[in-house]
Order: C-alpha cells, then structure tokens, then sequence
C-alpha cells in the first residue's frame, strides 16, 4: 500500500486540533495520524508531495 498525495505532512487529525496548532498551543506532531515508522511496520510506503496521474493494473506502480 502506498498513499499518494499533494501534502507533504503525514495525515493529520483536522479541526478541532489545527486550531489549536495555528495558535501554537500544539506541537504539530501532535496530532500526526501514522508516523513513518508506523507505516514501515505495516508494510506501507508514502509519496508525500506527489499527485497520482495514471494507474495501469498491469503494472502495479502508480505514476
């Protein structure tokens, strides 16, 4: 499994917690949903940054 997306930050819990991290009551790895060594456990890869354009079933990399 490897998810694809424009953000750079790992998923995060959003609102009511960004607020709080707006106003820098919160660290921002603070309300990280799945850091990268969690990820590695589960035999789960990210390409942070990225948009997916194509997917071919045949060729199971996402391009």
């Amino acid at each position: 499994m490897t998810p694809v997306g424009q953000e750079r930050r790992p998923p995060y819990d959003r609102p009511p917690p960004s607020r709080q991290i707006l106003r820098g009551t919160w660290d921002p790895d603070r309300v990280t949903l799945r850091r990268h060594d969690d990820l590695a456990a589960l035999g789960a890869d990210r390409l942070p940054g990225r948009t997916a354009i194509a997917r071919d079933a045949a060729d199971p990399p996402v391009r």
